[in-house]
């Protein structure tokens, strides 16, 4: 925790996914440069001979996985408006120059955010 009160996290990588990192690094600066497509912000990435390091942001939340899992996602128009607003996301993704595809869009990867 920073002193302004933000949390981050520091994600460690074995110095063979440095590139896979960095990319990732790249890619999510670039989707914080894209308007209402809430992401984490990305605040460092950094590597050594042994280890690949990226400070990001820390998102408080739960993955729609877990509200579905845990029956918070019970009724299908809440399921269909969730939905809603995945699609929403991929095409602001899609329409982003460079396009930006991502590859593992599943529902453990979307965080609905607590927010302050």
């Amino acid at each position: 925790e920073k002193e302004d009160g933000s949390l981050w996290i520091l994600k460690l990588y074995t110095a063979e996914y440095t590139s896979l990192l960095e990319n990732e690094y790249n890619i999510i600066k670039q989707l914080g440069m894209l308007q209402s497509c809430p992401v984490p912000k990305p605040k460092e990435f950094w590597h050594d001979e042994e280890h690949a390091y990226l400070l990001r942001e820390y998102i408080a939340g739960e993955s729609l996985y877990s509200m579905y899992e845990n029956g918070e996602i019970k009724r299908r128009e809440t399921i269909l408006r969730l939905a809603m607003e995945v699609c929403s996301i991929i095409v602001k993704l899609h329409g982003a120059n460079p396009l930006i595809i991502h590859r593992d869009i599943k529902p453990e990867n979307f965080i609905y955010a607590i927010l302050k």
